[in-house]
């Protein structure tokens, strides 16, 4: 059994005072310092066999006073029986760390005990009623003093700590109408010091990358509560990077590319408690483009040079392939106008083309040739942030700006990004088909791309798909899907739409879906449609709907939309097939035949909710509710509103700013 403490002291200040009994006895002062929590972990509060003190957060005392038979509990239960103790004098509940005083009566053969206890729920620590409605673990005993005598003047005794187990203590109810008062609650003794909490964590590490023979700004860990602490760190940090054992500090600058994975920092006090904090980072390789020329590599290096000593966006995508590490591409505010394509073929490792704003840093097809191109069978991570891919063309393929070739099974993230004035024979601005990667998109715009297919801004049969604050502007399909066709094959599939906006999307004739179009074979997940603003979304001739279920057995939840899709789309919602799409609430529109308003909370109206097409905040530009008398104001159900840190214009703006959320993707 681990002994994490190895003692704790008791110090006795003998004087005049009374104790808290019937008969009058000369008592001392008794000063307890209670153990700190400890960083060995146990995974249950009620496990028989604890290997540390982590678990254990609260703390009682007990004193045998044997010739005075003390009963302070006269509850249901009189005596408390501690395994082989009789404790008669019970002094309260207290956190780990406190230091507490006690007056304690003197006299021979007095014995003190501590137990310990896991808090349930969260709650505090509270004072000991050991019935059914208690929120502490059973107890374990963490130590005693053994037989004291306690004569007079000063004295320390140190208690020991050994962990063991006793699942079959017994406690009475001690809150009787004798109970000492104090403590914690109502049984006696004052924590007199509180001692502070200990605080340990690297606040600033977060998931992230250093760089490859770049100098790392030093890290200090936030610490408080500890005294002369040493630090570890386990597995080593990466080559280059150093941990000062004395000071926490992180330092140093690494040499070699390392991925990602869990470091776990260790402090150890004084007295011996340790805490740990994991932090996910690696390595990359990172190139950074100096030109807005389209040169390709000289050589595979491990350089990016396209033979003038210049870094090209292409010159780094093709060092990219060479390496099996990660790589983080940083593009400068540069307007790239490309010749040819950007091939991608990373068989493993992620790739981030990072921008410096989607004003600043744009790739530019010049409606002449598509813009990338991820090809082969990576699985690894490609991440598109802070850029703008324009005017992209092309003709009869699919992917004007992005097209995810081959069985790339990996993920494609885009993030404030902006994708406009693309065209491409189905997904003018992504096409992902393969059905076993995943594609996240977050606070970007999608607006004027058109494809004579499907899918105006992305055509997709990943099987895993989140697409959250983001604008879908005016885009247009010849066929389903003005602003997306998704059209998922396999099991186990996943599709969150949260947040966002699609105005002004439109459909060919006798085509479905103005806004989004949802087939595919797969039939064993459901697909969230929450918090988003459909207006002005059309078909030609009004047989469709803003969402359009087609030849699939999913099911469709729509809460908090708003729709306002008028004109020649009288219909908000269209499933054809097997599946439903069915409303959690909260939905409002204008469509008295809406197939997305059949909860009792969901409101129809002939109205409007939405103002202008303007600057709203944000990245992008959006359709605010006009005032606080519209419709969809403080409507939508809370519960699918707190799932989200903020409205389609980011964390800044509350999803929730009044008794309720609103409806769509705006917060009034």
């Amino acid at each position: 059994m681990s002994k994490i403490i190895k003692w704790f002291s008791v110090v006795f200040l003998v004087g005049a005072s009374l104790a808290c009994t019937r008969e009058v006895h000369e008592s001392g002062k008794a000063l307890i310092k209670l153990p700190e929590k400890s960083v060995v972990y146990n995974s249950s509060h009620k496990a028989a066999d604890p290997t540390g003190l982590s678990e254990i957060e609260c703390f009682a005392v007990f004193v045998s006073v044997p010739e005075l038979n003390l009963n302070y509990c006269e509850g249901t239960n009189a005596a408390l029986e501690m395994k082989n103790f009789s404790y008669h004098d019970f002094y309260g509940t207290f956190s780990s760390g406190s230091i507490i005083e006690l007056e304690v009566p003197t006299g021979p053969e007095r014995e003190f005990a501590v137990i310990g206890f896991a808090k349930d729920y969260g709650t505090i620590c509270s004072d000991l009623k050991f019935q059914d409605t208690d929120n502490l673990s059973s107890p374990f005993l963490i130590g005693s003093s053994g037989l004291v005598d306690l004569l007079g003047g000063s004295q320390e005794v140190g208690i020991t700590v050994d962990l063991n187990v006793a699942t079959t203590y017994k406690m009475g109810d001690c809150y009787g109408p004798n109970t000492p008062t104090g403590g914690d609650g109502n049984n006696g003794g004052t924590p007199v010091v509180d001692t502070p909490t200990a605080n340990f964590s690297y606040n600033t590490l977060g998931d992230m990358f250093y760089f490859k023979d770049s100098p790392i700004t030093s890290l200090l860990p936030s610490i408080s509560g500890l005294s002369n602490p040493t630090f570890t760190v386990s597995p080593a940090l990466p080559t280059g990077l150093a941990l000062n054992s004395t000071t926490g500090e992180i330092s140093g600058t690494p040499t070699v590319a390392a991925s990602a994975i869990d470091y776990t920092f260790i402090v150890t006090d004084s007295d011996g408690t340790s805490y740990s904090d994991t932090r996910h980072f690696g390595v990359a390789i990172q190139f950074i483009v100096n030109v807005n020329t389209d040169t390709g590599d000289l050589a595979s290096n491990g350089i990016c040079d396209d033979g003038s000593g210049n870094c090209t966006l292409r010159a780094a995508i093709n060092e990219a392939q060479t390496t099996t590490n990660d790589v983080h591409i940083m593009v400068g505010n540069q307007n790239i106008y490309l010749d040819s394509q950007l091939i991608m073929t990373k068989a493993s490792g992620d790739l981030h083309i990072v921008g410096s704003g989607y004003n600043n840093s744009i790739l530019d097809g010049q409606n002449s040739t598509q813009i990338l191109s991820i090809q082969g069978s990576g699985s690894g991570l490609v991440v598109l942030t802070q850029l703008s891919l324009i005017n992209a063309e092309a003709y009869s393929s699919p992917g004007g700006a992005v097209n995810v070739a081959g069985t790339y099974s990996g993920q494609l993230k885009v993030d404030q990004s902006k994708f406009s004035g693309n065209n491409a024979s189905a997904g003018a601005a992504i096409n992902f088909p393969s059905i076993n990667g995943s594609l996240e998109v977050s606070e970007s715009e999608f607006s004027l791309n058109t494809t004579s297919a499907g899918g105006g801004a992305i055509h997709t049969y990943t099987k895993t798909i989140n697409i959250t604050k983001t604008l879908f502007n005016s885009n247009s399909a010849s066929a389903d899907g003005g602003a997306l066709y998704i059209a998922q094959q396999t099991t186990s599939n996943s599709l969150d739409i949260t947040n966002s906006t699609f105005y002004n999307n439109s459909i060919g004739l006798y085509q479905k879906g103005a806004a989004i179009y949802i087939s595919g074979a797969g039939t064993d997940y459901d697909a969230n449609v929450i918090n988003n603003t459909f207006a002005s979304n059309s078909d030609s001739v009004g047989t469709s709907g803003d969402i359009h279920k087609d030849n699939s057995a999913m099911n469709i939840f729509v809460a908090n939309n708003i729709f306002e899709s008028t004109g020649s789309v009288p219909y908000d919602c269209v499933s054809d097939g097997g599946g439903a799409i069915t409303s959690l609430g909260g939905n409002v529109t204008m469509s008295s035949g809406s197939n997305c308003s059949s909860d009792p909370n969901d409101i129809e109206y002939s109205g409007t909710s939405l103002g202008s097409y303007m600057d709203n905040g944000g990245l992008f530009w959006s359709l605010a509710i006009y005032g606080s008398g519209a419709p969809a104001v403080d409507v939508g159900i809370s519960t699918y509103c707190a799932l989200f840190d903020g409205d389609q214009r980011g964390s800044a703006y509350p999803r929730i700013s009044g008794t309720s959320c609103d409806a769509g993707a705006i917060e009034f």
